[in-house]
């Protein structure tokens, strides 16, 4: 676009950021503002094999729920329940508060114990995970997340780590889904509508403001040592890009 001085005459931002690893939480707020002045959002995250653009993402809560039980001792019976034993079971539990009705998902990412040595684990960390479309229902769950530990058994404290929005799969963003359809076909690149279990900065974009996300180039067994960036995406999302953006400077 450079080289045809095309990009001079677009009113044209990118905003790069490097902290996905630690949930967005240092560059949220200025994507949030710098977000709310577009006309458009293309969130250049990887899209999925077969020309997958997402245009719903769930939302999802990190907690940290650390417990202190008291020291006893390993090779022997104890009438006592252990603090791996009492958070096990609460976990277990915290999985059945999510269900199709209220599209929130409980599951627990991390488990960790420490222990003097010959004793039994005496504190306990995990990491439980909401993920969600409706904040409400997830409020609802953290909710009986927090009567479930009560006031009975082993010191606990539960804090939240972290919190990012859903993107919702809104009429403004399917209707900007449709104009890049347009052009694909044209192109004769493959695209389609998608979603994902896992939110993006995506979430951060105003109701009032056209986004997609996954617009990137595709990726296979995202996450793993396994990870590879499909070649013939890299091509077509770049040109799919491109013509996007000089035929908006048509309008």
């Amino acid at each position: 676009m450079r080289s045809i001085r095309k990009l001079r005459g677009l009113p044209l931002g990118v905003l790069l950021y490097t902290d996905e690893g630690r949930d967005a939480q240092l560059s949220a707020e200025k994507i949030q503002a710098a977000a709310a002045q577009a006309k458009r959002v293309l969130v250049l995250r990887p899209g999925a094999v077969g020309g997958g653009v997402l245009l719903r993402r769930r939302g999802n809560r990190k907690f940290r729920l650390e417990v202190r039980g008291d020291s006893l001792a390993s090779g022997r019976a104890h009438q006592q329940e252990t603090a791996l034993s009492w958070v096990l079971e609460q976990l277990r539990v915290f999985s059945k508060f999510g269900t199709d009705r209220n599209e929130v998902v409980v599951s627990t990412l991390d488990l960790k114990t420490e222990r003097h040595p010959m004793r039994l684990p005496h504190r306990v960390s995990a990491t439980p995970m909401l993920t969600y479309l409706d904040p409400k229902a997830a409020d609802g769950v953290a909710a009986k997340i927090r009567a479930k530990l009560g006031k009975k058994g082993p010191h606990w404290e539960l804090l939240r780590e972290s919190d990012r929005a859903p993107m919702k799969d809104r009429p403004v963003n399917v209707r900007l889904f449709k104009q890049l359809s347009v052009l694909a076909t044209e192109l004769e690149i493959p695209l389609k509508r998608d979603s994902s279990t896992w939110p993006s900065v995506a979430g951060l974009v105003s109701a009032k403001v056209a986004c997609l996300c996954g617009v990137g180039p595709a990726t296979d067994n995202r996450g793993t040592p396994q990870e590879a960036v499909q070649r013939i995406s890299l091509i077509q999302q770049t040109l799919l890009l491109a013509t996007f953006l000089v035929d908006q400077l048509k309008k």
